[in-house]
């Protein structure tokens, strides 16, 4: 029931912004209310929200009871060959970035959640645009499962900030340099050729 009486739209900006200060309780704790909207209102400006990001509200009996967002990102990715052509080939499309999960404390418990994740999935998979979805949590894990969200654990690693890591000098044989904005795009340039570098032999070591 909760499903048919739901409509899944595009967020106005007022509505966004109300959702926005209705969750600066849970996400917002570091800030001071002012100084969270002000954050968020500089991210929007940012070209990737201000170009293709989406903003969606869903809509139960005329009231906004949940939100969330939809951000394209590149990805890249292998095709596995088939038959006698093994050649492995690294490919460019785009997923939806599914982010800011949040519905209404005032509605929680009646199954609005579930109700937007199915729709949006339903929305998105008419997309054309999209080859896949990838959604961020670090709540709820067992909840986006349920959905058929697959929980991959991403390989990062993180470099604390200290005195001891800023005044960090090269070992013998090994080069550094600073990233700034001059050589910026250059690096991610290089990150990225090493990224498809890595698909294609993790690929071909499956195929050997």
């Amino acid at each position: 029931a909760c499903l048919q009486m739901s409509v899944l739209r595009r967020a106005t900006p007022a509505e966004f912004e109300e959702h926005t200060r209705l969750n600066f309780a849970e996400w917002g704790r570091t800030f001071s209310l002012s100084e969270y909207m002000q954050r968020e209102h500089l991210v929007g400006l940012l070209p990737l929200y201000t170009k293709h990001y989406t903003p969606y509200a869903l809509v139960h009996d005329g009231t906004m009871v949940a939100s969330c967002e939809v951000i394209p990102n590149r990805c890249l990715y292998v095709l596995m060959p088939k038959g006698e052509d093994q050649q492995v080939t690294v490919h460019e499309s785009q997923v939806a970035g599914i982010a800011s999960v949040f519905v209404d404390p005032s509605y929680r418990g009646r199954g609005h959640g579930s109700t937007m994740m199915s729709l949006l999935m339903e929305t998105l998979r008419k997309d054309e645009t999209f080859c896949a979805s990838e959604l961020y949590a670090d709540i709820n894990i067992e909840f986006y499962k349920k959905h058929g969200w697959k929980d991959i654990r991403p390989l990062e690693r993180a470099i604390p900030i200290n005195e001891s890591t800023l005044s960090i000098t090269p070992t013998q044989g090994c080069a550094y340099e600073d990233v700034t904005d001059d050589n910026l795009a250059l690096t991610c340039q290089r990150d990225e050729g090493l990224i498809k570098e890595d698909l294609v032999a993790h690929a071909q070591r499956i195929l050997d």
